[in-house]
């Protein structure tokens, strides 16, 4: 068999597979379509803030995002990982009060915890914009965008629950699509400069988080909240994790950081701007995954292993085949996707290039991640993104003062790719099978 027909069999297996699982197709395209609008909404927002700032004011906003989505993420004390597997289970178990207790006594440790932090944010932006950064007007943007870390904390929860109730479709909308569209419609009409954007994009993070919580809450009104929460086994999955989440966060935010210590604002604009359309190679990953981590914490609940297998490979051989003709675009054509931003914005062609290689090896080793968490292994994911952190951050301080942002964008790079490549390493050791093997024969995965 041929290379064009070995391309075209595999086309038409995975065509039949998902025509003959229908729900998992009509879930995957409701999911897909909305994930498709909250990033378009995403690079929208970016797109606005590139044109209506100039590169310079835009590299002090997208810093401070970096800084507070990765402070949102600290906040979250591991419980978004958490909240997703206990409540899917949960609910597959017809538990409905465990469903509604346990996030809501976890968004009260989330929003107390994410207000100290914010509150030191606030307090603290001076230093880190002028003793950190050396960029004394990051700081009033930072104090303003500080309140956003409560906002995205408690958003992530519900979203996360939303998850896990398989409601999959309100849970991109309450996390990807209002807080971004809000955002939007302030800054075509009303933002000036990116002091009143920050502020804005504050008061859409609170709205976007109130919506979730409607969405949630409403389908537990009528179950008294009898259900006893055993911290005990939050705490158990939701340390490891928590870990987790500050690692991935450092492995994504890093370069830009080191960027922001070691060249100026407009650099760290062309960072972020590169990186967020880099991650639409990977926009199939987080529809695919976000719709599976429900039913893999399922699967592996009842012990069945061989669905298990087959789900996470037929699930990685869909991604890539719809995540390559982007990433080629990306490649080829770089600077005609960042001329977009402006025209100063094409000398960012090799950081994309570079991110979206990355994130094709993100899409390439599949749900790895959500293997590792809904099977148990908490730890091992741990360890992994401890290594990856960690380089992440010595990479990228290191490059960065060699090579600026180029080194920033190589740091991140090969960060992401380490993180990838080794979680799937651990998917194989704990759980048996290599996800890298998706063009392999499919007697595997028929199970």
């Amino acid at each position: 068999m041929n290379l064009p027909q070995h391309i075209a069999f595999h086309l038409q297996h995975w065509l039949t597979k998902i025509l003959a699982n229908r729900a998992l197709a009509i879930d995957l395209l409701g999911s897909a379509s909305l994930r498709f609008i909250g990033a378009t909404s995403m690079f929208a927002l970016s797109l606005l803030v590139s044109k209506r700032f100039g590169s310079e004011d835009a590299g002090f906003f997208f810093l401070s995002l970096a800084i507070v989505t990765f402070l949102a993420s600290f906040s979250r004390i591991g419980l978004d990982g958490t909240i997703l597997k206990v409540v899917a289970c949960a609910y597959s178990e017809g538990n409905h009060k465990k469903c509604g207790q346990v996030v809501k006594e976890s968004l009260i440790l989330v929003l107390l915890f994410s207000s100290l932090v914010a509150s030191t944010l606030f307090g603290s932006a001076g230093f880190i914009a002028n003793s950190v950064f050396g960029m004394p007007n990051l700081a009033d943007i930072l104090k303003m965008m500080s309140p956003s870390i409560i906002g995205i904390a408690g958003c992530t929860i519900v979203a996360m629950g939303l998850q896990g109730l398989r409601n999959t479709k309100s849970a991109i909308f309450t996390e990807n699509i209002v807080c971004n569209i809000l955002a939007i419609a302030f800054l075509s009409t009303l933002a000036t400069s990116a002091l009143p954007m920050a502020a804005a994009f504050s008061l859409s993070s609170f709205f976007a988080f109130t919506i979730g919580s409607f969405l949630y809450f409403r389908k537990f009104l009528d179950h008294q909240p009898s259900h006893t929460v055993d911290y005990r086994e939050l705490r158990s999955s939701c340390l490891p994790l928590w870990v987790v989440m500050l690692m991935t966060n450092l492995t994504q935010h890093s370069g830009q950081f080191a960027a922001g210590v070691y060249a100026d604002a407009e650099q760290v604009a062309f960072l972020a701007v590169a990186q967020r359309i880099s991650m639409l190679t990977s926009l199939v990953l987080m529809v695919v995954n976000l719709v599976i981590a429900p039913r893999l914490a399922v699967l592996f609940a009842n012990d069945d292993h061989k669905a298990l297998e087959a789900l996470s490979r037929f699930s990685t051989r869909l991604m890539i085949i719809f995540a390559l003709p982007m990433l080629l675009v990306m490649l080829l054509y770089p600077h005609v996707l960042l001329s977009f931003f402006g025209e100063e914005f094409i000398a960012g062609s090799t950081y994309l290039r570079l991110f979206a290689l990355a994130q094709f090896v993100n899409v390439c080793t599949g749900p790895v991640g959500y293997l590792l968490v809904m099977s148990g292994n908490e730890r091992a994911f741990r360890d992994t993104m401890l290594i990856s952190g960690f380089l992440s951050v010595l990479l990228a301080f290191g490059l960065s003062n060699l090579y600026g942002a180029t080194g920033s964008a190589i740091a991140t790079s090969i960060a992401l790719s380490v993180q990838n490549l080794s979680a799937a390493w651990w998917v194989k050791q704990k759980l048996g099978f290599n996800i890298l093997r998706f063009l392999t024969p499919f007697q595997a995965s028929k199970a």
